[in-house]
């Protein structure tokens, strides 16, 4: 019954995340900001996750390069 409810509301609001990371953020929000973790959960981590993408998996440029000591 449960799944019925919130896999649609949660997946159809295009947050594309797998099942098994879904999961993990609807037990992640839940525990740390209760029944509104259900949904604040699932979104703060494909928040997290893009981050971390954008952040790790681009090269550096120039500037940033300088300034955290890099010379290229």
């Amino acid at each position: 019954m449960v799944d019925n409810i919130l896999k649609p509301l949660l997946i159809d609001n295009h947050l594309s995340l797998p099942v098994l990371l879904l999961f993990f953020g609807i037990l992640g929000g839940l525990s740390l900001f209760g029944a509104v973790g259900i949904v604040i959960g699932p979104a703060l981590l494909r928040a997290l996750l893009d981050l971390y993408s954008k952040n790790t998996l681009t090269p550096m440029s120039d500037n940033q390069a300088r300034a955290v000591g890099f010379s290229r």
